[in-house]
């Protein structure tokens, strides 16, 4: 989920299209994979609510978040992939959520490859 440049009619479209994910993650016993940016608030609840109608597994893709979000998802043994946002000297904060609320065994380390 990615709201942070859109609408709320966008958001709301957004909202549906994981309502299918979820379904589909529950029904296969696949992970989902969410990629959030900008919408902690936003992530927690929908997972939260999803969570409670039916366990499934997943990954919080290109983390770069707060350890608010973190914790919520840990909580649900989600693995949180981190990517080279790490490195950015703006990302103190980040470092520190990583460092003090990730624990190694559900850590996956993104790489992407320049083009």
């Amino acid at each position: 989920m990615d709201i942070s440049a859109y609408s709320s009619y966008v958001a709301t479209l957004y909202r549906g299209a994981y309502w299918q994910c979820w379904t589909d993650a529950r029904n296969t016993g696949l992970p989902i994979i969410v990629h959030t940016r900008d919408a902690d608030t936003d992530t927690i609840e929908i997972l939260r609510d999803e969570y409670k109608k039916g366990q499934f597994s997943g990954l919080i893709h290109c983390f770069s978040a707060g350890p608010e979000l973190a914790e919520a998802v840990l909580e649900m043994g989600f693995y949180i992939s981190i990517s080279g946002i790490v490195t950015f000297k703006s990302a103190q904060s980040l470092r520190d959520t990583v460092q003090d609320v990730v624990p190694l065994d559900l850590s996956l380390i993104h790489i992407s490859e320049p083009t």
